[in-house]
């Protein structure tokens, strides 16, 4: 049911060129935070780590879809 994610930063902390902030993501109608690293480098590049559980935005039936399109490629 999404067809834009949308997302934001909050309690950003930087120590230098890294820090960790708070990702909040919103789709299929829910909002949900997660911790993520970031680094900046010298040319101004920023590298964002962080891991997420897309069950925790109701995606379990795109997910499935998903798989059963590429299931030929990944066997």
């Amino acid at each position: 049911d999404t067809t834009e994610i949308k997302g934001n930063f909050k309690n950003v902390k930087i120590q230098g060129e890294s820090g960790t902030a708070e990702m909040v993501l919103k789709m299929n109608k829910v909002e949900k935070s997660f911790p993520v690293k970031f680094k900046i480098s010298e040319n101004k590049n920023l590298e964002l780590t962080g891991s997420i559980d897309l069950l925790n935005w109701n995606a379990k039936k795109s997910i499935d879809s998903l798989n059963k399109e590429c299931s030929a490629l990944h066997t």
